[in-house]
């Protein structure tokens, strides 16, 4: 149940000036977060539409999976609280929300980092070889964790939800209570922190790997390198994004342990740009994919001038290992096409 018995209670802290944005803000988000994760499910499940490697790809559908958990219990519930100048979901959701947002939070953090050491992998060995079954165990062991630890801390510590008035969204008690607090510290060390660094740090490696071999390489114009270092900076690009959104969050973090008087800009900044982690990846995956891209767009067009055909539609191969032999066999002209395309 929820701390907060009062009306009072559920309503914002906050000005018309400070909701406008806000509102509009997690409107977009979860506009983005659901459709656009959704099409990445949906298209790399069903055509293959996501140019990467199958252990890549199937961190990448974890993630948007986790994604569009984190839109539903997160980013949708603020966007309803600015709508409405109040909590207005009721005390039941206000406790999932704030008790089942630390697994797709978790499940986020994890992937991410699986995806940026795996890349590593094949930067530094190419030749190394990962079974899909096992990275099907450890995305699903990231999963088994986040929930063993929600419902372990809900249960243990009796963990309730309170309505955060200066941010607009439903935390759990576990935050404010003495006893909890070593371990919500250790998890914040070793979820949290600990990932980031080791994200940013791999990311540097590749970073400078891939440097040194364009330097090495830049005499002789081969579009097949060049197409092999796009997977390169579709991960960088994704890393680099989760780190900036995760580090006013850290942060404020931070701060917050050595005073407790924060002030409410930066509560509001260090929360909400966690969400560009959830909207921002399908928009990478447009714009570092060039095969992805051409179906999100077609699909798009189709949505546009309501095109009602069910055409036949080929699944493209999955990429092996990096290798991208199956894109000069199928090029992108295969992938369902809109009438105005046509």
């Amino acid at each position: 149940m929820v701390n907060n018995d009062t009306a009072d209670a559920f309503s914002l802290n906050l000005t018309t000036a400070q909701v406008i944005p806000l509102g509009i803000f997690c409107f977009f988000m979860t506009i983005f977060g659901l459709v656009g994760n959704g099409t990445v499910l949906y298209s790399s499940v069903r055509y293959n539409s996501i140019r990467l490697d199958k252990i890549s790809l199937i961190f990448v559908k974890n993630l948007a999976a986790a994604d569009i958990l984190y839109t539903i219990f997160t980013i949708f519930p603020n966007f309803i609280t600015f709508s409405a100048r109040r909590w207005v979901l009721g005390k039941v959701w206000c406790f999932m929300s704030a008790q089942l947002s630390f697994i797709p939070g978790l499940v986020n953090i994890s992937i991410v980092l699986c995806i940026t050491l795996y890349r590593l992998v094949l930067v530094v060995s190419p030749f190394h070889i990962t079974r899909c079954y096992t990275a099907r165990i450890i995305a699903g062991g990231f999963w088994v964790i986040a929930i063993i630890f929600t419902l372990v801390s809900a249960i243990v510590f009796k963990a309730t939800s309170d309505f955060n008035q200066d941010n607009g969204t439903c935390i759990s008690s576990l935050y404010d209570d003495p006893s909890a607090k070593n371990v919500v510290t250790v998890f914040n060390m070793i979820f949290v922190i600990l990932p980031m660094v080791l994200i940013t740090l791999t990311n540097v490696t590749l970073c400078v790997i891939a440097f040194r071999h364009s330097r090495s390489q830049r005499i002789v114009v081969d579009k097949r390198k060049s197409r092999r270092n796009k997977g390169l900076v579709m991960i960088c690009l994704l890393s680099g994004m989760f780190v900036a959104s995760w580090l006013p969050y850290i942060i404020y973090n931070l701060i917050k342990v050595k005073t407790s008087a924060v002030s409410q800009e930066l509560d509001i900044l260090s929360f909400h740009c966690i969400f560009f982690s959830s909207f921002g990846n399908p928009i990478l995956y447009s714009l570092t994919n060039k095969r992805f891209g051409e179906y999100v767009m077609r699909l798009v067009l189709d949505v546009m001038y309501c095109n009602t055909e069910s055409p036949s539609r080929q699944r493209l191969p999955t990429i092996r290992m990096g290798s991208h032999a199956a894109d000069r066999q199928f090029s992108s002209s295969q992938l369902p096409r809109s009438p105005m395309l046509r």
